[in-house]
């Protein structure tokens, strides 16, 4: 997956969600210790709430966790 099909993902399900996007989005392609890959994305990043987070699996484009952190 590249960023921008990451970023793609992440708003889509914000939006579907009613979930505030702000900027700025923090993106990042993680390994878990199972040696698995997946992409954290967080919005509003270095604020504290309003912020969308979301775990997305690199291997089948699924979103594993998504949460809207209010405060």
């Amino acid at each position: 997956m590249t960023e921008s099909e990451v970023l793609a993902i992440a708003k889509q399900r914000a939006s579907e969600s009613g979930w505030p996007w702000l900027d700025p989005v923090q993106i990042r392609r993680r390994t878990s210790c199972l040696g698995n890959r997946y992409w954290s994305v967080w919005t509003n990043s270095g604020n504290r709430g309003c912020n969308v987070r979301l775990v997305i699996d690199d291997a089948t484009q699924s979103i594993k966790t998504a949460a809207f952190l209010p405060r």
